[in-house]
């Protein structure tokens, strides 16, 4: 079977065409095609379709009846002037379709007027028999370069052998690079989208567009059509999951879709859903580049969205996070003896995860099966743990306060246990890093669905180090035969990518038990794009110096004159970051930098972002500077840490990290404080560049 983007027909199609989709679709596998978007303004033929990547054949059906045809041999003059035909005008205005098509990309590839490129054109004629499709061609006054095709000869097995037969000049591959730009140029992204173009202004300007690839293309433009309102939708939700391996364009993909989405259904309301600001402002900002603004799209985090449903007198007054959360935690953990043996943090996170998990009664906490949780805990710790969790909530309570999760929770009560709110009904949602999101969020997104509404999820496991403990079952969400696993990496280098595996199995190993994780192959490290800069680690003498090392080397960088967008700095602490982006203010002046956290976005974009750990996933840079994996690993030397303690931190820390290093599309530097730090990180590469000023780009 062929490749058919996409793989079911889109819009309002003809009975013809329909049957040529069809028919096309039955080609072998040898076959790649392309229908054209019923929402796309440009003249093109209904098909484009490559033969083993390098035959190019342009289709256009005609719904001409046998009928017609013959009154076009016979000049019948009984049939309405309208519909008179000649062999001269018969399957006229589908070649002009054609031609026109045509020339556009020959005007692109710079030919004469007169000239050519080797694709075979066509015109098919579904509803009419070969014999009358050759008499008509005999009668033409003029030969044509266009082909006709009668119902006999696009029988089963008779089509493809006669396209392989007139496949006899391939494609040079700039020709059909600019063919399939033309024909779907919503696959057009511009170039600079890519952090591996060179970041300095004076490129920019004359770099081409990029295309995405095959695969890309096809998960963005399958089932796009929704059903009308009216239609009744007995199916179970439509979801779909698109994962692979770090910078394989799953956000890209996601943007892509929303744009077809609402260009093809009129009318419809979409959701964009991400779990942090700085992702969401970058998938806002290049949908609006691609697009420009839309009626009917919302773009809002999780709890942006939650705040967005619920009553004014419902959202809290006081959401707790950080040292106060760990105070109140803490409090309450010293009451129940049978918990001193766990650390405060997993402590935390079992009461993030009750929430998340929707226990709000002590028995289904009691007989849940934990599946995906590191530590196991006896009947008697469970029965502690829910005491736990009771003291704790009091204690916030107590505060007046709530945590985030408690915030999830809450609405989750409202929406779905006390159906007390009505959420708002969407067409779409999209939801990227759909790994970090709990399965009572999921619960609240799948409610707000409209019958026969789709849900489109990007996710990357090997990044999950928030909520990760879960599958997609678990959630209510069957994804099974409705996933697809990009391959290709196109955002780093491929020293950074064999940086950040390296490191990743450094620590880990090959956690073959774990669900397949989407580190990159050998395959995929060898189709990377060589650059001649290798990851740096550099160990500077304090925190203080770590700050101004980074200062002086971003210094160096701005001289370079970088296209906004071109650095991003990473780090553990917001607070840090403030620090960083204050220093940065005086040294280079305002609007220089931008902590990606806050909501809105200046304008123009500024040349460096920062971003912490947890919000950076998604985000992309030609240059990224990575700071505070000291604390990081500091952490997991703690003594109070029982062993499946330390190993669930250390797998979470060093899943954190190998998101951070691979945010990096050109350079990656690490910058840390403590020579063990940088013997952990040097063991992920075994050549290091030692230089005073990675200011080269």
């Amino acid at each position: 079977m062929a490749r058919l983007i996409p793989s079911e027909p889109t819009g309002n199609v003809r009975p013809p065409v329909a049957r040529m989709f069809r028919l096309v679709k039955a080609l072998p596998n040898t076959f790649t095609a392309w229908f054209a978007l019923e929402e796309d303004a440009l003249v093109k033929p209904h098909f484009m379709l490559v033969w083993k990547e390098c035959y190019g054949f342009l289709i256009q059906v005609a719904e001409t009846t046998q009928q017609l045809a013959e009154s076009a041999l016979q000049q019948d003059f009984l049939v309405e002037p309208v519909e008179t035909l000649s062999a001269d005008t018969l399957g006229q205005s589908e070649t002009d379709v054609i031609e026109r098509f045509a020339q556009r990309v020959h005007e692109e590839l710079g030919l004469p007027a007169n000239g050519s490129v080797p694709v075979r054109r066509l015109v098919v004629f579904p509803n009419v028999e070969e014999n009358t499709i050759n008499e008509i061609v005999l009668q033409r006054a003029e030969e044509s370069e266009t082909s006709f095709l009668g119902c006999h000869q696009l029988g089963e097995g008779k089509f493809a052998q006669y396209l392989e037969h007139i496949a006899t000049e391939a494609l040079p591959e700039l020709s059909l690079t600019i063919f399939r730009k033309h024909f779907t140029p919503e696959s057009k992204i511009p170039r600079h989208f890519s952090p591996l173009t060179p970041p300095e202004r004076n490129t920019a300007a004359s770099l081409t567009d990029m295309l995405i690839d095959f695969d890309q293309e096809a998960v963005a433009k399958a089932e796009l059509n929704l059903p009308p309102e009216s239609e009744s939708v007995v199916s179970d939700l439509s979801a779909r999951l698109v994962t692979g391996v770090a910078g394989s364009g799953k956000s890209l993909i996601l943007i892509i879709r929303a744009l077809l989405m609402t260009r093809l259904n009129k009318g419809a309301r979409l959701l964009v859903l991400t779990h942090n600001r700085p992702l969401n402002g970058e998938l806002k900002q290049r949908f609006r580049h691609l697009a420009g603004t839309w009626p009917h799209f919302e773009w809002m985090t999780y709890f942006q969205w939650v705040k967005h449903c619920l009553p004014d007198d419902a959202w809290p007054d006081k959401i707790l996070s950080g040292r106060p959360l760990e105070d109140i935690a803490r409090s309450a953990a010293a009451r129940h003896p049978e918990l001193t043996s766990f650390n405060l943090a997993f402590l935390i996170d079992e009461l993030n995860w009750i929430k998340d998990q929707r226990f709000h009664e002590r028995r289904t906490y009691l007989e849940a099966k934990r599946q995906g949780r590191e530590l196991p805990l006896s009947s008697k710790q469970r029965e502690a743990m829910w005491a736990f969790f009771r003291d704790y909530q009091l204690g916030l309570e107590r505060e007046g306060a709530t945590d985030w999760s408690g915030v999830a929770m809450r609405f989750w009560k409202k929406a779905i246990h006390d159906q007390s709110i009505t959420l708002p009904s969407y067409d779409g949602i999209f939801v990227d890093e759909a790994q970090f999101f709990a399965p009572a969020w999921f619960d609240c997104v799948k409610t707000s669905l409209r019958p026969g509404g789709q849900l489109f999820l990007c996710a990357d496991p090997t990044q999950g180090f928030l909520k990760r403990r879960q599958s997609w079952l678990a959630s209510g969400i069957e994804v099974r035969g409705r996933t697809v696993k990009l391959i290709h990496s196109y955002r780093s280098s491929r020293a950074i990518l064999e940086f950040a595996k390296n490191f990743y199995q450094s620590r880990l190993g090959e956690e073959q038990a774990e669900e397949a994780l989407n580190l990159p192959t050998p395959e995929q490290l060898a189709a990377a794009p060589e650059l001649p800069h290798v990851p740096i680690v550099e160990v500077c003498g304090s925190p203080q110096d770590v700050q101004t090392r980074l200062i002086h080397e971003i210094k160096q960088l701005v001289n370079h004159d970088l296209r906004p967008g071109s650095i991003l700095v990473m780090h553990r602490s917001y607070t840090a970051l403030e620090n960083i982006h204050q220093r940065l203010t005086r040294e280079l002046g305002p609007n220089q930098s931008q902590l990606l956290q806050n909501a809105s976005r200046p304008a123009p974009e500024p040349l460096i972002g920062l971003t912490t750990l947890n919000a950076g996933t998604g985000l992309e840079a030609p240059i990224v500077f990575l700071l505070g994996c000291d604390e990081l690993i500091e952490r997991e030397s703690d003594l109070k840490l029982s062993q499946e303690e330390r190993t669930a931190l250390c797998r979470d820390h060093t899943r954190q990290l190998y998101m951070a290093m691979t945010r990096a599309a050109r350079q990656l530097v690490i910058l840390c404080h403590q020579g063990t730090t940088a013997k952990i990180l040097r063991r992920a590469a075994d050549r290091f560049v030692d230089v005073s000023t990675i200011g080269t780009l």
